[in-house]
């Protein structure tokens, strides 16, 4: 995936790079694409390959993504060209316009026990007809290089890169945006990327309505995002808070309580992020952290993996979030079933309210 960079490429980017220089002169830091669209007058793939240089390969250009509202880019200052670490530089945020989203997790594509297209898609439609304004992918979109000798390495990450290509759900002309987190299973594909200097934000440029952000955590193992909605803040990661890895769907409410490990939630966290997702356990529970000492009222949720594994069960959740004026006030959380058809129907619905102390919540969806 890798772009040939020509010496056309090369004085094109500098003239993108003085587009940006000039608009920051007068006080302007983020372009949007159509802009540059029309300031330099080339076609929108040639366009594409271009922003996929500069920001991936080199570095150059940060992206600033407000739901709901096109996309923009800013140039970076140049001490962070060509630095791995620089590269990460994003803005994620919403505000009151963003009324409906679903979340998934764990997806796999490329393990043939979990991968299910046909399920997939079928979320992807109830959503559409149902009007959610974008989608948050909670990790593990890959299977991963899992088990491989030298020869098959290659052959297993081409065979994944093209079924996502092929099957993955296009959302473009419906205005919805997959926003994407990494997984630990994602991490060897992203290995394999290094090595080209670039990373998983690659795959914007195969499918237009996927975005996958690039961050780690120093506290978390895998890459996590924040979306910031009018200070009502909402925490993406993969894997976070439990003392297991996957919770049996079957068991009853009261065995949650053994499997959160709150000795592990981190105070800091718990007093700034109101919302907190998760995947990785590949079912969907949710609970709350009801500390004396936390002032804000937090609520967690385990996204389930829309996959094999929950056919007939939770395999996707939508949250409705209500607002007074501007601000976040309560969320709907509506759980997601499958039927052994694939087919999607709504479950139960919970409100949650953050404007007032809660009692505790410790629930499987």
């Amino acid at each position: 995936m890798m772009h040939k960079i020509t010496i056309e490429d090369k004085y094109i980017i500098e003239q993108i790079e003085d587009i940006f220089k000039c608009n920051k002169l007068y006080g302007i830091d983020y372009i949007s694409y159509e802009y540059l669209l029309n300031k330099l007058h080339i076609s929108k793939d040639y366009l594409d390959k271009l922003l996929c240089i500069m920001q991936i390969q080199y570095g150059m250009i940060g992206r600033d993504d407000t739901i709901n509202d096109e996309i923009k880019y800013t140039l970076l200052p140049e001490i962070y060209y060509d630095s791995k670490w620089s590269r990460i530089y994003e803005s994620f945020k919403a505000d009151n316009r963003l009324k409906r989203v679903l979340l998934i997790s764990d997806t796999h594509i490329g393990n043939d026990s979990l991968y299910n297209p046909t399920l997939i898609n079928n979320v992807y439609e109830y959503a559409i007809k149902n009007n959610v304004d974008c989608v948050f992918h909670l990790g593990d979109l890959f299977e991963g290089i899992q088990n491989c000798n030298k020869e098959e390495y290659l052959n297993e990450y081409q065979r994944q890169i093209e079924l996502f290509m092929k099957e993955y759900p296009n959302t473009l002309n419906n205005n919805i945006m997959t926003y994407s987190i990494k997984g630990n299973h994602d991490e060897s594909i992203d290995n394999i990327l290094e090595k080209d200097n670039l990373d998983l934000r690659v795959l914007n440029y195969l499918n237009k309505s996927f975005y996958m952000f690039p961050k780690r955590s120093a506290l978390h193992r895998y890459s996590h995002q924040t979306l910031d909605i009018n200070n009502f803040k909402i925490k993406m990661t993969h894997e976070a808070y439990a003392s297991i890895d996957i919770i049996n769907p079957y068991a009853s409410d009261n065995s949650i309580a053994s499997i959160l490990d709150f000795n592990k939630i981190d105070g800091s966290l718990n007093k700034t992020y109101n919302l907190l997702l998760s995947g990785h356990r590949h079912c969907a529970m949710a609970a709350n952290y009801t500390n004396s000492d936390c002032p804000i009222n937090n609520l967690y949720l385990t996204v389930p993996s829309t996959s094999n594994f929950n056919i007939d069960k939770c395999c996707a959740l939508i949250i409705d979030f209500n607002y007074d004026e501007n601000e976040v006030q309560s969320i709907n959380v509506t759980s997601l079933y499958s039927d052994i058809f694939n087919n999607i129907y709504k479950n139960e619905t919970f409100n949650y309210c953050f404007t007032e102390r809660q009692k505790t919540l410790r629930k499987v969806l």
